[in-house]
């Protein structure tokens, strides 16, 4: 991707997971060479999933939960693919929890539909100002991408 930056740009989105290391280290050793200028590389801070709980009151509106259950710090959150399966399972909505919560006796961490059904509500509800307002880390990604649109639009001037 490094590579393919050099003729357009890539915006390159992992999560921590349960890895406890510095960001910065991570892309040097993901990268092993210089980063394109046209790299945008973003880390959400644990999980991705933190940046969806970060617009609690669309995911509240999305599960047909109370805003009040959404956590208000989800960058601090240890586990946020874990806390959102919780919050599935309070939802008045049995097909989002058969989607999103794993069956009695699975070993699976999310449900059978788990990836499709966030999409949904990304693309159907979530906020990314209000999320960015919530999460330190989705508002340096924006920031990082605004500032790089701001710099491409001013050199084709």
């Amino acid at each position: 991707l490094n590579r393919s930056a050099a003729a357009t740009p890539v915006l390159l989105v992992i999560d921590l997971d349960d890895l406890r290391v510095c960001p910065a280290a991570l892309i040097q050793s993901w990268l092993g060479a210089p980063r394109s200028p046209n790299l945008l590389f973003r880390i959400a801070v644990a999980e991705i999933e933190s940046w969806l709980l970060a617009d609690g009151v669309g995911l509240a509106r999305y599960l047909g939960i109370g805003a009040g259950l959404v956590p208000k710090r989800p960058d601090e959150i240890a586990n946020p693919k874990q806390e959102l399966v919780n919050l599935a399972r309070r939802s008045r909505r049995r097909d989002l929890r058969d989607d999103l919560v794993p069956g009695a006796g699975s070993t699976a961490r999310v449900g059978p539909a788990y990836n499709a059904t966030m999409v949904r509500f990304v693309t159907d509800q979530w906020n990314a100002e209000r999320a960015a307002s919530a999460s330190p880390s989705l508002s340096r990604a924006v920031s990082c991408l605004a500032d790089y649109a701001s710099a491409a639009s001013t050199s084709f001037l």
